[in-house]
């Protein structure tokens, strides 16, 4: 988005939502000393009306890719590991690993994890559907299926086959 740009100084607010409700947002912020594929970042907010200053790390690596783009990492100020996002824990931005809590799938019981995985399949069929008419979609590479199209064609021959029965058996005694 244009924030990190070597030798210079590029200020301005930032903001992200969620299920496009507003989350958060940092009043301030600036990239200052961003040379040599080193520089770090300093943030300023509130939290609660008081006033929170952080500075955190930034670093490149040259993509794998072989093009010689500069791919920008940050450093966890608590842990020192690099990152591709930092999470806020209610005071300041870390390392995913300094998060406390559970993905909603990890909540679920097992019935609860089956009954999504046979939703996905039902409803899911549209979405399937319309990857097959993707326009670029690769369906074969020298003469043999590529693994991408034979993936989709085996979900929607799953969902062709499932039954009202397989539905009624699953909410009632959880498995199919």
């Amino acid at each position: 988005m244009g924030f990190i740009i070597p030798g210079h100084m590029v200020s301005g607010p930032l903001e992200w939502s969620e299920y496009f409700k507003m989350n958060a947002k940092v009043g301030t912020h600036s990239m200052t000393h961003v040379n040599a594929g080193r520089g770090h970042i300093n943030l300023s907010y509130n939290i609660g009306g008081e006033a929170q200053q952080h500075r955190i790390e930034i670093t490149s690596r040259t993509s794998n890719l072989g093009n010689n783009a500069l791919i920008w990492l940050f450093i966890c100020p608590v842990t020192n590991k690099l990152c591709w996002k930092l999470f806020f824990n209610g005071q300041r931005f870390v390392h995913q690993s300094q998060i406390d809590g559970l993905y909603t799938c990890q909540t679920k019981s097992r019935k609860g994890r089956d009954l999504d995985k046979l939703l996905d399949f039902v409803f899911g069929n549209n979405d399937i559907c319309a990857q097959l008419m993707q326009k670029h979609l690769k369906k074969t590479y020298r003469g043999k299926p590529t693994k991408k199209y034979s993936n989709l064609m085996r979900r929607k021959e799953r969902v062709n086959h499932i039954t009202h029965d397989d539905i009624n058996r699953l909410i009632i005694t959880g498995s199919l």
